[in-house]
């Protein structure tokens, strides 16, 4: 499971934390991938070393499952998630809202310190 931007992809919000004990990071998103299909996601991520790409960290996925949700409906359940982790956690959340599609969303998040783009291999 991966958050995939593509062209065709819109970005509604972005959150991240880095999280202290044990340490590690939450990263979560409110998005669609042109098909206007919104879905909310995040991911826990627990450093096992110091690699940014390819690396051996633990990591678990959590879709936020409604009928048919609105992009707020997903962004309210989101901050309430996001929030409790914050809380649990003694983390500092960044929230951006983005608003954007494609290369504009994905412009946006680089600008942020936590933000890392993953060099393309070869055949890929």
């Amino acid at each position: 499971m991966a958050i995939e931007i593509t062209e065709t992809s819109h970005v509604a919000t972005v959150w991240y934390m880095e999280i202290p004990q044990p340490r590690g990071n939450m990263l979560a998103v409110v998005m669609h991938n042109g098909d206007g299909k919104w879905y909310g996601r995040y991911r826990l991520r627990w450093y096992r070393d110091e690699k940014i790409f390819n690396s051996a960290d633990a990591r678990s996925w959590v879709d936020l499952k409604t009928k048919n949700p609105t992009p707020q409906d997903l962004v309210d359940g989101l901050d309430r998630v996001v929030a409790l982790l914050a809380a649990g956690s003694g983390g500092q959340v960044e929230r951006l809202d983005i608003n954007m599609t494609g290369a504009a969303a994905l412009e946006a998040m680089y600008k942020m310190s936590w933000c890392h783009l993953e060099p393309q291999r070869e055949n890929d």
